[in-house]
């Protein structure tokens, strides 16, 4: 089916668009130098007791669950907000979101191309944005956001799941470390690639906080489900993000920074319109989080169990606005595949769910009523702070 168009793209208004647009370059971007990965476990080779270490309360445990981990599959600093657990100091408020009334689930699909080796491409400059009416594999004539960055040739992001999906995209420099993000990135049938608004490059080993989700400036990478995770048995070792109606974010005019919170670095342009929310916690950007009494077995499948333990484990960041009343968790779209097409081959079921009676939209259904704000998620104390739920990620081995 196709995504109704949203009221207004989901990029930073006033100062914040201002500085999203300085960053639009059509200037020739240096290549950085390759720069060898260290050898790595990949995470498919945990042991079990690595696996169980890893989906397991241990609240008086900060110990590393692995020696080693890969950037490609668990990218950002140990201490980054993606990979930080929720403290036993977390004050939770309820967040105070229903079920949706029009679509069991949605998806909002990140474009995450780390392949490093790849040939380069342009990527031009595409003004279609969230205009229906609009085709982003149309390029304005000479424009270039940044030029030579490496995709697959055979990735495409065509067909679209929706017309107006927000395509945040992370896009791993021939370096092996450095990454390009700009939104809305289309990669077409016929080869062009195109996108619009250019943020700042971000280092796979750093915090990994700022991003293309043009609604928060939050990362595209961080938080995404990748592949290989809503599988049987599956384990998500980090926090995920979430796409919710504007309406539940609260927004206050006297704020110093209205309508958002840290992590996010702004609001959606229409903010002051559409952010009604009556919890003042809940802003663009917020943390939420299940309670650990939230009954995660109660659940009746499988994949909504491994999205309820890392919601009470990690946490869930909101990190943009949907366009109509339904959620959408962030998961892959990359040349390695779709978490939409593993999710029906796997469950034989379609990830985005009209149909709000079936056990996949009643199980997400229950998650998001009982999720909560961490009221006191902030730079010094993320998630909370106190003891972590859960251990630890291992440090990445920084190549440089």
């Amino acid at each position: 089916m196709s995504q109704p168009s949203r009221g207004s793209p989901a990029v930073p208004s006033g100062g914040a668009r201002s500085r999203v647009e300085a960053l639009r370059s059509r200037s020739r971007a240096p290549i950085g130098l390759l720069v060898l990965l260290v050898p790595v476990l990949s995470a498919s080779c945990t042991s079990v007791a690595e696996r169980s270490a890893g989906t397991t309360s241990a609240p008086h445990s900060t110990t590393s669950v692995a020696p080693t981990r890969d950037p490609m599959l668990q990218p950002f600093a140990s201490t980054s907000i993606w990979n930080m657990p929720i403290g036993d100091g977390a004050q939770l408020v309820p967040a105070h979101i229903a079920a949706s009334k029009q679509i069991g689930n949605f998806a909002e699909e990140e474009v995450l191309v780390l392949a490093p080796k790849a040939p380069m491409v342009d990527l031009l400059e595409s003004h279609a944005d969230w205009n229906p009416a609009l085709d982003r594999c149309v390029p304005e004539p000479g424009g270039v956001v940044v030029d030579r960055v490496p995709i697959p040739t055979g990735f495409v992001t065509e067909p679209k799941l929706g017309t107006t999906d927000d395509n945040a995209a992370a896009i791993l420099r021939p370096n092996g470390r450095t990454l390009h993000q700009s939104q809305p990135v289309v990669r077409c049938s016929n080869g062009t690639a195109t996108t619009h608004y250019r943020f700042d490059d971000a280092d796979i080993y750093g915090d990994g906080i700022a991003g293309a989700h043009g609604g928060s400036g939050l990362s595209a990478l961080g938080g995404t489900i990748r592949l290989g995770e809503l599988v049987p048995h599956g384990t998500i070792r980090h926090a995920l993000k979430i796409v919710i109606p504007p309406r539940y974010y609260h927004y206050d005019r006297t704020d110093t920074t209205p309508g958002f919170r840290w992590p996010a670095s702004t609001a959606d342009g229409h903010a002051a319109q559409t952010y009604t929310g009556r919890e003042p916690a809940l802003e663009m950007g917020s943390l939420l989080a299940l309670p650990t009494d939230f009954d995660v077995e109660a659940l009746r499948t499988e994949p909504a169990r491994i999205v309820a333990r890392a919601a009470r484990d990690y946490g869930i960041y909101v990190v943009d606005s949907a366009g109509f009343d339904s959620y959408a968790l962030a998961i892959e779209w990359s040349p390695a595949g779709r978490v939409i097409n593993e999710f029906q081959s796997t469950w034989s079921m379609p990830f985005v769910q009209e149909n709000l009676s079936h056990p996949w939209s009643t199980d997400l259904a229950a998650i998001m009523t009982h999720l909560a704000v961490v009221a006191n998620n902030r730079p010094e104390a993320p998630g909370g702070g106190g003891i972590p739920r859960v251990p630890l990620p291992p440090a990445l081995v920084d190549p440089g």
